[in-house]
């Protein structure tokens, strides 16, 4: 099964794109279909919220905090009609959706998020080395101490003997 690099981002950029993009096509379409010389207005390609849903794909729930941090970054506006929202993309929205501002930023909270795992994972198996070695170092100075005791014996018998045998010749 190939997973696709959109699938990993967070669901808020891919909205964001998708509401630009729904928010471009709509207002693109809108100029194309109008001969120059007359003119177009934001009610010909100003769409509701519930439209935006049902082309993007996501619930008005999900879409509801995305839309206003939009129009807070000054990147859709809106214009009410009968108590309703009917929304557009601004300029600033149109370079953002060409230059795929969004999922770009995606992109690079994965990218930090992955990051961030791999150092956590990385300080996790360091800390297991090194766990690791301090308990075989112990345990190898205790076999160090341990045949530093036997050859001190050792020592010690022969300087024993040596004594006894130096001894015996006087």
């Amino acid at each position: 099964m190939k997973i696709m690099l959109s699938q990993l981002y967070k669901k808020k950029y891919l909205i964001r794109h998708k509401i630009l993009e729904t928010l471009y096509q709509s207002q693109f379409k809108a100029f194309e279909n109008v001969p120059p010389t007359e003119g177009v207005f934001i009610s010909d390609y100003s769409i509701s919220q519930k439209e935006i849903s049902e082309k993007t794909g996501f619930d008005e729930k999900d879409l509801i905090p995305e839309i206003e941090i939009l129009h807070d970054r000054k990147q859709i506006s809106f214009e009410t009609d009968d108590y309703e929202n009917f929304y557009f993309i601004t300029k600033q929205g149109s370079v953002n959706y060409h230059d795929k501002f969004y999922l770009e930023e995606g992109k690079k909270t994965l990218l930090t998020i992955v990051k961030d795992s791999l150092s956590i994972i990385t300080t996790i198996g360091l800390f297991t080395i090194a766990i690791y070695t301090f308990i075989t170092n112990i345990s190898q100075t205790r076999d160090n101490t341990k045949d530093l005791e036997l050859m001190k014996r050792h020592i010690d018998s022969l300087e024993f003997e040596v004594k006894k045998t130096k001894f015996e010749f006087k």
